[in-house]
């Protein structure tokens, strides 16, 4: 016997379990699972084009502009804006009687509104509420930022980390939608009262979200073994870490640009929140002495949500194998002190913060800052300036090799193969030749020094 099923978001589950009536079903579960299609939409709407920012009276310029930019970012811009009494919320609704009664006024005088932002946390039932109440979506600003995160997702593991986070926050709304439904039938010999189709998406859901779980497993295992490859490499990890939108990677493009290994790919870069999700590695070779691996990785935001860290978790990793994190810091933006204490928090939540970390103030020509310059862990630059850039640099080798070092040794003419070595690890400054051999000047790192020495102990 052969079956063909096929099946879209716009198809009803219900509908397809009419069509198998008799068959168990792990054996539907199994068919949705190959043609993987969610019978949940889940991902970026594109009918949500012009928002209605709701927010407390009370809530803070910096945190109202963020969301304002957040809105931009999920490409669903502030149209309209209402503020409400914090002191006066309803568990159920968020909102009492009167202000959705003037939430309403203000969706019928501006009709091209299409969605509703509310700049606090929704609960399942306040967001189910909200929803009935003004028939139109409505989301809060982890929803904002899911929606960006499935913009901007590129590679499989950042569509299968942003695809997991939308299910699971699907699965939390998802109570109390379908009770207008009734129980579907049983199928085969004992026919019962049946599963609510509530049940019946719960499990279909959770089936997607484990298969996700086991191919992000997948993805995790083999970057746990190039992450061991590039421990054993012995070159040491730099990792760019910071508040969204500072210019990470920006920085990393400019520093590939000063690296003998231009040919590497430049990353993504634009001046927008969330920019990149996905984590590269590129290898900075301004010299071979003093090469290291730069890592990108997602940028922070106030309020992340906890769930967003433990789907990102496996590209966070990278913070934890490196052995200096570059915390790079929005000079230009007012707020830039409160972008330092969540990164702190959030350093903290992920187990880096015992980690070195030099704080980078970018956009210093922008908040006129004296660039570039350096105060013990704070370095400020503008990733703008090519001077700034190689400070930077500087700033970076001096942390990983420690000082630069001035020395003279003799490398007898038999010794001559050894000369490779050398360079990879000192920089030769001027060659002389003497009677029994080569007198090299050559400068060279603090840590370089032990692997030297038998060079140096030959003189």
């Amino acid at each position: 016997m052969i079956i063909v099923l096929t099946y879209s978001p716009e198809n009803d589950f219900t509908a397809c379990s009419d069509v198998l009536n008799g068959f168990p079903l792990v054996f539907l579960f199994f068919l949705l699972s190959r043609l993987r299609s969610h019978p949940i939409e889940v991902g970026y709407n594109e009918a949500m084009k012009n928002g209605l920012l709701i927010c407390p009276s009370n809530v803070d310029s910096y945190k109202e502009a963020e969301l304002k930019e957040l809105m931009e970012s999920a490409l669903v811009p502030c149209v309209q804006q209402v503020f409400y009494n914090p002191n006066q919320i309803r568990m159920k609704s968020l909102l009492g009687t009167g202000k959705i009664a003037e939430v309403q006024e203000t969706l019928a005088a501006n009709p091209e509104i299409d969605t509703i932002i509310i700049g606090t946390p929704l609960s399942p039932l306040q967001a189910r509420e909200l929803e009935a109440a003004f028939n139109l979506p409505v989301l809060d600003s982890t929803d904002l930022i899911l929606n960006i995160f499935s913009l901007r997702a590129q590679t499989k593991e950042a569509k299968l980390q942003v695809e997991s986070a939308l299910l699971k926050r699907k699965l939390n709304r998802l109570s109390g939608f379908y009770t207008h439904l009734d129980r579907q039938g049983g199928a085969g010999q004992n026919r019962g009262a049946g599963e609510k189709k509530i049940v019946l998406d719960k499990r279909q859901i959770q089936l997607f979200i484990s298969q996700n779980k086991k191919e992000l497993q997948k993805i995790e295992n083999q970057k746990s073994v190039q992450a061991k490859s590039r421990k054993n490499s012995s070159l040491p990890i730099v990792a760019l870490a910071g508040y969204t939108n500072a210019g990470k990677s920006t920085i990393m493009n400019k520093m590939l640009e000063k690296s003998d290994t231009k040919t590497q790919k430049q990353v993504y870069a634009e001046d927008q929140l969330f920019a990149t999700l996905d984590s590269f590695v590129r290898l900075i070779e301004v010299d071979p002495s003093t090469s290291f691996l730069l890592v990108d990785t997602v940028g922070f935001i106030q309020d992340l949500p906890h769930d967003l860290i433990e789907g990102f978790k496996s590209t966070l990793s990278n913070l934890k194998d490196a052995d200096l994190i570059l915390e790079i810091v929005d000079a230009a933006n007012e707020n830039h002190l409160g972008h330092l204490e969540t990164v702190a928090h959030t350093f903290e939540s992920i187990g880096v913060s015992q980690i070195p970390t030099l704080q980078v103030f970018n956009k210093c020509d922008l908040a006129n800052f004296v660039h570039p310059e350096a105060d013990n862990d704070r370095i400020f630059i503008s990733a703008k300036e090519e001077s700034d850039i190689d400070f930077l640099i500087q700033q970076i080798i001096e942390h990983l090799y420690g000082k630069e070092e001035i020395t003279d040794i003799i490398l007898p003419f038999d010794q001559m193969h050894q000369l490779y070595q050398i360079q990879k690890l000192a920089k030769i400054l001027q060659e002389k030749e003497l009677e029994d051999g080569v007198l090299l000047t050559i400068s060279y790192r603090e840590k370089n020094l032990p692997k030297l020495a038998k060079f140096l102990n030959q003189n």
